[in-house]
């Protein structure tokens, strides 16, 4: 029931340093992504976009490293 969950963990990952952590450590990230080539309404692609921010958009380089390792971002960024 991705009409639940997506704003649920938009919400989640907004707030909370260790969920987003947690998130990323799963290596879930992939499932998520899949939601922008499934054919899922454009709501629901908004959510997924909004989780994906809030999973990316840190410095920390843990985060970045992360993120890239599962196909959402490019090489981490040298810079601090």
């Amino acid at each position: 029931q991705l009409e639940r969950c997506l704003p649920a963990l938009n919400g989640i990952t907004y707030t909370s340093d260790a969920a987003r952590l947690f998130v990323l450590r799963s290596g879930s990230l992939p499932q998520l992504l899949s939601v922008f080539a499934a054919g899922v309404p454009a709501a629901l692609q908004e959510y997924a976009l909004r989780v994906l921010v809030n999973l990316t958009y840190s410095k920390e380089a843990e985060l970045q490293l992360l993120a890239a390792q599962q196909g959402a971002l490019g090489e981490p960024s040298p810079w601090p």
